[in-house]
């Protein structure tokens, strides 16, 4: 067996399933016939090889993969329900196909015509969506196609093939080669539908897939294999250098538009193949509906019809041109204004391929380096480094004492990159207490340009190199700062806020490509951010107010200006669920587009031209931990898997959990045994993010805050799964609520006063009223409903913790300060604090009610976010980040 054991028992559990029945084994893992109790269905489980998961950075990769293969919604892509690990083995749990492979099916002279359109067809469609999503299969062949019962095309594996893929060499390269010594029925069958590029060990994109596929439809056209020979090695070869012979020389009555469809698919010359899945479909497409009304007639001449110049030349068919038509993915949007509309796809292909973080990219004024921050052991030390792009090894560390030095920014002359500098303890995504430096890209002693007390954000040059634009990094720390021009040569500051009182709270400034025009964001409360465009005069003031680009949603954020200076990059959504890369016209023309491939983005840059982009990606497998009181040696993971989850808390008994997960692929509301195990999805938002979720005191439901149309609101759904009831439609941002002791009040965080208050409404969202009058992000109520103990926001990122009466009479009290986690049990109020900001962990504490006295209870030694104590105060669950890590992507002729 591929695991090197017996095959699991019918009747025996693997993780939260039960086993019944073994479907197959092979190189890539067992796959057993299981069900899943908690959802009452029948899965497929492919449990992977030991072996093949053991190393760290593939495993990595392969999770990576996973994030995106397991949001693919498509009915021709079998579906990822679930990836985990369970008795010491990795596994995957999926939809479960009943039928048989296209290599099981195909007929030894080939399909009839209408069949092989008809399935090809499907294919094409799921690949176009898979290539819209930014997911190349890469191990694309007949063996991996389903086809039902019913006769639909299920395609398998995605995200699979990075498994077996060779082992960087000291040059960089990847050598298909590597794996011809592996089994060889297995790789023969392979390699006769890798693409040239593929088996030279080359860099893939989407149109590796595009050759695989037309080798496919090659033999569901004849019964034979495009590249065939008596080794794997002689298949590379064939695949490399030879061309197959035409259909039409083997006695296929195929016709000749068919046949130019294959020939456009199984073209060598990457540039020359056809482009687009998309593509491919509209012509399969027009050819059976030719094929099925009988003017599809004719064989093809003996010759391959010559080949058209260059590029994405529109597939010919019968003498006409079809226009290429972009079949794009429907993407769900959940604004109240005009949805965003997808716009041309591109495909990413590796900038970077280092362990750890890599991030903040900027390009070098020509465009043929890149400067970023890598963290290759994670936090707390992060550098900058400089890359030639196109060159492999190792990039150049261009800062080298301790300490975080993040957002580096190239200067337009090409000598200088700027840079903020942290003393060691800072994050790297928001440092503080920091010095603006500059360096040259060679390396060499840091100038240091200005100290700036607090929490800064990215560094943009004017296109002058007369201004650097910094800023404070959120509203909350400091709503009456906001832009801020620093002179690189002086450090002299011009505060735009301090001029003008409608640019507080500006936020990550960026220079038009003429210098005449910044984009900046502002905060309006949680994900709900507004863009900006404003006149800088020549001495750096600002001219006039700013102007709100509506057009640019309510979450977009790191803006960047195109080229041509009349269109705005930007990020929106979250990466963790379903952000992305749109632009937006600064002319009002439309509604953002959002641009297909660049998905799951964390930043990114664009180079002075305009002709390339870089995009940083990656993910974090965040799990919940169970740290047990009585013995803090007994710190356990408890619930997993190889994605992202966070945001526990204990139900009133004990006995369950509630938590957010994109396990599945957008972040939802899940709820789970105290294992992890029976876990049930709550919510079906599939994109939005909810968050924020609390039981009610019986346990019967579950309040949480979800933004399906766009502002925050907040919902209520039986903890036991039904129907989601939402309770406010107020245009503000109503967010982490929160139950009364005896449930008969909800209390949430509501900006619709002006700012974010404490409020509470009744449990059917009737009768809304203010509780605060100093600010207020999050509430808890004691459990004795004396006291409603709240943060006010007032001192982020460390902020203080005060009470009140639940009703809001009288005066506030202050608590404790410096927390940024709390909770409250019948015993006492519980948080946690950073006393060492230069060590990773941080300290339980309580203020134990029966005394009024706060005693330490407990060290937790790594990095964590969340909190949540049992209700008999033995246990806390916290989340903490397992496995992290993001590379650097590059997309080449952007436009």
């Amino acid at each position: 067996m591929a695991l090197g054991r017996m095959p699991i028992q019918p009747g025996s559990r693997f993780g939260p399933y039960e086993i019944v029945a073994l479907l197959g084994a092979g190189g890539m893992g067992e796959v057993y016939q299981a069900r899943d109790d908690r959802l009452n269905r029948m899965v497929a489980v492919k449990i992977l090889p030991g072996d093949i998961v053991a190393n760290a950075e593939r495993r990595r990769r392969f999770v990576q993969e996973a994030q995106l293969a397991s949001s693919l919604q498509h009915p021709n892509i079998v579906t990822v329900f679930d990836i985990g690990s369970a008795d010491g083995g990795e596994y995957l749990a999926m939809e479960l196909v009943k039928g048989r492979t296209l290599e099981a099916l195909l007929p030894q002279k080939g399909l009839r015509l209408q069949d092989a359109l008809r399935y090809g067809i499907q294919i094409a469609d799921a690949l176009a969506a898979a290539h819209a999503a930014g997911i190349v299969h890469r191990d694309l062949k007949p063996g991996n196609i389903m086809i039902t019962d019913e006769g639909r095309i299920k395609i398998l594996d995605f995200g699979l093939a990075t498994l077996t893929e060779g082992v960087p060499t000291a040059s960089g390269e990847t050598r298909a080669a590597s794996v011809v010594e592996t089994t060889a029925g297995t790789i023969l069958g392979t390699m006769a539908y890798m693409s040239p590029e593929q088996a030279e060990g080359r860099t893939l994109d989407a149109r590796s897939d595009l050759f695989s596929f037309g080798a496919i439809l090659y033999e569901m056209l004849s019964g034979q294999r495009a590249f065939r020979a008596n080794s794997a090695h002689g298949t590379l070869a064939a695949v490399i250098n030879l061309e197959p012979p035409g259909l039409s020389t083997l006695g296929i009555d195929v016709p000749e538009p068919v046949e130019r469809l294959v020939s456009r698919c199984l073209r060598k010359d990457v540039g020359r193949r056809a482009q687009h899945a998309s593509d491919i479909k509209v012509a399969l497409e027009e050819l059976y509906e030719d094929s099925a009304s009988g003017a599809l007639r004719g064989a093809a001449p003996t010759a391959v019809p010559p080949r058209s110049s260059g590029g994405r030349t529109a597939i010919a068919i019968g003498g006409l041109v079809l226009a290429a038509a972009v079949a794009l993915v429907a993407i769900q949007m959940w604004r109240s204004r005009a949805t965003v509309k997808p716009s041309a796809a591109f495909f990413p292909v590796p900038l970077t391929a280092l362990a750890g973080i890599e991030i903040f990219p900027t390009f070098s004024p020509d465009g043929s380096q890149i400067a970023f921050t890598w963290l290759p052991n994670g936090p707390p030390l992060a550098d900058v480094y400089v890359q030639v792009i196109g060159k492999t090894g190792t990039p150049f560390r261009l800062t080298n004492d301790d300490g975080v030095h993040t957002f580096p920014s190239w200067s337009p002359d090409g000598k200088s990159i700027a840079l903020w500098h942290s003393p060691v303890g800072s994050s790297p995504w928001v440092p503080s207490d920091a010095r603006l430096v500059i360096v040259s890209p060679l390396g060499g002693a840091e100038r240091t340009v200005l100290e700036w007390n607090g929490t800064v954000q990215r560094i943009d040059w004017s296109p002058d190199g007369q201004w650097l634009a910094v800023t404070p990094v959120g509203v909350r720390s400091s709503r009456d700062k906001g832009i801020t021009l620093v002179s690189p040569t002086t450090g002299a500051r011009i505060e735009w806020a301090s001029i003008d009182a409608s640019y507080a709270g500006s936020a990550e400034p960026v220079f038009s490509p003429d210098g005449r025009r910044i984009a900046f964001t502002r905060e309006r409360g949680d994900l709900v951010t507004d863009v900006y465009l404003a006149t800088v005069g020549q001495d750096g003031r600002p001219v006039g107010r700013p102007t709100l680009l509506s057009e640019a949603g309510k979450n977009a954020r790191s803006p960047l200006w195109t080229a041509d200076g009349e269109q705005l990059l930007l990020l929106d959504g979250n990466e963790t669920s379903n952000g992305g890369v749109v632009r937006v016209r600064i002319d009002g023309g439309g509604p953002a587009e959002r641009i297909v491939g660049l998905e799951h983005a964390t930043s990114l840059a664009l180079s002075a031209d305009g002709t390339r982009l870089a995009i940083s990606r990656g993910g974090t497998d965040t799990d919940i931990w169970r740290v047990d009181l009585r013995d803090s040696a007994k710190t356990e993971r408890v619930v997993h898997s190889t994605l992202h989850e966070d945001g526990a808390e204990y139900s009133p008994d004990g006995n369950r959990i509630v938590f957010s997960s994109n396990r599945t692929g957008p972040r939802e509301i899940w709820v789970s045994d105290t294992t992890g195990e029976n876990a049930l999805a709550l919510t079906q938002f599939g994109g939005p993010i909810p968050g924020s979720a609390h039981w009610s005191l019986d346990g019967r439901e579950i309040v949480f805050d979800g933004r399906p149309a766009g502002n925050s609101d907040i919902f209520v759904v039986p903890a036991a799964g039904g129907p989601v009831r939402q309770l406010t439609s107020d245009p503000s941002e109503d967010a982490r609520p929160a139950w009364s002791h005896d449930g008969q009040w909800i209390y949430f965080s509501s900006d619709r006063s002006g700012r974010a208050e404490i409020w509470r409404m009744t449990p059917d969202g009737r009768d809304a009223t203010q509780v605060t009058k100093e600010g207020g992000l999050l509430s808890v109520p004691s459990r004795n409903g004396e006291w409603l103990y709240y943060i006010t926001g007032s001192a982020v990122p460390a902020p203080n913790i005060r009470r009140i009466r639940p009703d809001g009479s009288g005066d506030s009290v202050a608590v404790t300060d410096r927390v940024f986690a709390f909770t409250v049990t019948a015993s006492g109020l519980w948080f946690l604090v950073d006393d060492n900001p230069g060590d990773l962990g941080v300290v339980l504490r309580v203020l134990r009610f029966a005394d009024n006295a706060i005693r330490d209870v407990s060290r937790i030694d790594f990095l964590t976010s969340g909190l949540s104590v049992s209700p008999d105060d033995r246990y806390v669950l916290v989340s903490r980040p397992d496995l992290s890590g993001s590379d650097l992507l590059l997309v080449n002729n952007f436009r």
